[in-house]
């Protein structure tokens, strides 16, 4: 989705309260308009995680101009730092997908992912990568669809927290440090290595209250991160941890990071820093590059066809105007001839065309939001289903009509089954199985042909 260039408002909604900053962007200048922190109060009677919370953010958002961005629990992600050798943008796109294969846990349908470029040289970039499940993010972001405030960006609450340390000049240029945040959504750690990031993880989550047990898996996690740094990017050793909170100083904290770690360690309050909303909407107003977002791509679509439909409303309302004041000056004019007005309905029949024309292009952008029917999409479901024991030899595809594939296999058999799944697949609407034969010890299937349904989502 199209970042927002001047206006950008950042929203966290923690525990029971949200709270959101307004920057405005002016001659090269970012300035906060508004900033503000409120309890999200409901009626008891209401759903607190539906239609309440939707109420309360139409009153809140219903009438704003600017785009929002909204901050992401970070351990509902899953964020990766890797160094690659290019700083080709068609490269490195192609070597992130390869690492969320490798990497993530989920299947690539249910989570949505991006990235951005830390930083880059003339051969390599330093890259973030990170992902969330799609349920996730619904469950975010559905009180904002509901309430119809558009969302322009899905950004991770740590980088929030991080852009306010790089602002306010509290990140460390030179060795390595650790910085750990701790507020009631949870407890993060950010590794940095002469001020670039190494490593973003989640050590907890809803720390209402910090009982022993968390104290000492804490402990335990940061020294198995710090270890772990020493290995994966060689010769890297932290010199020291600061420890950002939003409660009293957290003394026992300190104390067995201490003891464990053998490193110093420094207690911060985030009271001296602005609000989380204001880092993530720092960070989503950038126009030197692009930054992560995790914003659903439907969301794209949805707001170009409400475009394009206010676009068709807007220029269907000026012609059936234009043609009205044309009928309207034919009835009134006494000297107009039969000639005349035919020349004029030929015109206005004329200015019609463009209404038909903008008719067509809503139609070719909803069949364009549907991917269901792409050839990528028709081999991965042929994939999916392939049995064990058959092999494709050949795969085609006919644009959104159907695709043809052929095979083989050592037994009849699975050729008989996979015909049975691919039938059954609710991708397509009719089968047509190509013919069997047996040739030196293996079954061969020619041309196996799977329609997709001529109109709808299959």
């Amino acid at each position: 989705m199209k970042q927002p260039k001047d206006n950008i408002t950042g929203v966290v909604i923690h525990s029971a309260q949200i709270e959101w900053s307004t920057l405005r962007k002016r001659k090269g200048q970012l300035n906060v308009v508004t900033q503000h922190t409120k309890p999200l109060e409901t009626d008891a009677a209401e759903d607190v995680e539906s239609s309440a919370i939707a109420k309360k953010l139409k009153s809140i958002f219903g009438k704003l101009k600017s785009g929002i961005c909204l901050g992401l629990n970070t351990d509902k992600t899953l964020i990766r730092i890797v160094n690659f050798p290019t700083t080709d943008a068609d490269e490195l796109a192609s070597m992130v997908e390869l690492q969320v294969d490798k990497f993530f846990p989920f299947p690539v349908e249910q989570m949505i992912v991006s990235y951005e470029v830390l930083t880059q040289d003339e051969t390599s970039s330093h890259i973030l990568i990170t992902a969330a499940h799609r349920r996730d993010i619904e469950a975010l972001s559905d009180p904002f669809i509901e309430a119809g405030v558009p969302l322009t960006h899905i950004d991770i609450q740590v980088l929030g927290w991080f852009e306010l340390l790089k602002e306010a000049g509290e990140i460390v240029s030179e060795g390595t440090h650790v910085y750990m945040f701790l507020d009631k959504t949870g407890a993060q750690l950010v590794a940095t290595h002469n001020g670039k990031p190494l490593v973003f993880r989640t050590l907890a989550e809803h720390l209402d209250v910090l009982p022993d047990e968390y104290i000492h898996d804490m402990v335990e996690e940061t020294n198995y991160t710090l270890t772990s740094l020493e290995s994966e990017w060689g010769g890297v050793y932290a010199s020291q941890i600061t420890l950002w909170h939003s409660e009293d100083v957290l003394t026992e904290l300190a104390n067995a990071l201490h003891k464990k770690c053998n490193l110093p360690v420094t207690t911060r309050c985030f009271e001296e820093l602005p609000l989380l909303s204001e880092g993530l909407a720092r960070r989503a107003v950038r126009n030197d590059q692009e930054i992560i977002n995790l914003a659903l791509p439907e969301w794209g679509l949805q707001e170009k066809k409400r475009k394009a439909k206010r676009r068709f409303i807007s220029t269907a309302a000026a012609l059936i105007f234009l043609w009205f004041l044309i009928i309207a000056t034919l009835v009134v004019s006494s000297h107009v001839t039969s000639t005349q007005l035919d020349v004029l309905t030929s015109e206005v029949e004329d200015l019609e065309k463009p209404i038909e024309k903008m008719r067509t292009k809503v139609e070719e952008l909803e069949q364009y939001a549907d991917r269901s029917r792409t050839g990528l999409e028709a081999l991965r479901e042929i994939t999916v289903l392939l049995p064990k024991g058959v092999d494709l030899t050949s795969f085609s595809y006919k644009k959104r009509k159907n695709v043809t594939v052929s095979g083989q296999s050592k037994s009849v058999n699975p050729i008989y089954d996979f015909f049975e799944v691919v039938g059954q697949s609710p991708l397509f609407e009719t089968i047509k199985p190509g013919k069997i034969e047996r040739r030196r010890n293996m079954s061969l299937f020619n041309k196996l042909v799977a329609t997709f349904p001529e109109t709808g989502t299959p």
